[in-house]
């Protein structure tokens, strides 16, 4: 395994506290690893998943993601929504075959400088100890699948409604656990990430359900109810029967 000593590591900060983080630590002379190039975000909550996904497309060996400490959000709440997103891109980054270490979520206000420059320094080093992300196996291709699900217009709107929907309750007073809600989550991931590999198997060579089921390492069954879903959603249409099975194709 080859380490990486200079890799490229994008910084998204949040304009009120991590940024004026950064900046007093330059100012007062702090020192940091000099790998880390700045994007200035309003707001850490303002950072879509797909930006995330899209960084390591381009190659970017870390991403690292600071914003206000809980509570002190200049905008009330974006950093906890923030944090929501962080734990979907960890778990679509495990699925998609993309090391999630190489993703960071944390605080720094606009007083903490020192605090800055050892976050930036400890992911940085722990950046330094993967190997270069120009190595991972079809990387822009699991990158590409990524972004599509994050794209997903169902899990956009779990991400959004889990607070709610974990506190508060449904319209109906209907609320449910932590844990139910992890669970749900989980589940709508990886039926989003199977949907999109099925749409790329098929989206020129009609399969029976058998065959994607053997291309994906799932049971036949499993394939073909998301075969039928997606026939549902208009996403993928049956092309012909051969040897009594359907066969499908993307539409």
């Amino acid at each position: 395994m080859n380490l990486n000593p200079k890799p490229k590591i994008i910084g998204f900060l949040c304009n009120w506290c991590a940024y004026a983080g950064a900046d007093l630590a330059g100012v007062s002379r702090l020192q940091y690893p000099p790998d880390l190039r700045v994007i200035r975000v309003m707001c850490s909550g303002r950072i879509d998943p797909v930006f995330i996904f899209r960084a390591f497309k381009v190659k970017a060996d870390g991403v690292l993601v600071l914003g206000c400490h809980p509570g002190d959000c200049h905008y009330q709440s974006g950093n906890y929504y923030a944090g929501r997103k962080a734990k979907f891109i960890t778990k679509v980054l495990k699925i998609c075959g993309i090391e999630s270490e190489r993703f960071m979520l944390d605080w720094v206000s606009a007083a903490e400088g020192a605090r800055f420059a050892e976050v930036v320094s400890d992911f940085t080093q722990r950046i330094r100890e993967l190997p270069p992300i120009s190595e991972i196996e079809g990387l822009e291709k699991k990158a590409d699948l990524a972004m599509k699900v994050a794209e997903t217009e169902r899990l956009r709107w779990l991400t959004g409604k889990e607070w709610e929907i974990t506190t508060q309750g449904n319209v109906y007073n209907e609320r449910i656990d932590q844990g139910q809600f992890d669970e749900i989550m989980d589940r709508n991931i990886e039926e989003s990430f199977l949907m999109h590999q099925i749409s790329s198997l098929v989206s020129n060579n009609p399969l029976k359900p058998g065959e994607v089921a053997d291309n994906l390492n799932i049971s036949s069954n499993k394939a073909f109810k998301l075969l039928l879903k997606m026939e549902d959603s208009g996403l993928v249409a049956q092309y012909d029967m051969q040897d009594r099975y359907p066969r499908f194709v993307q539409v």
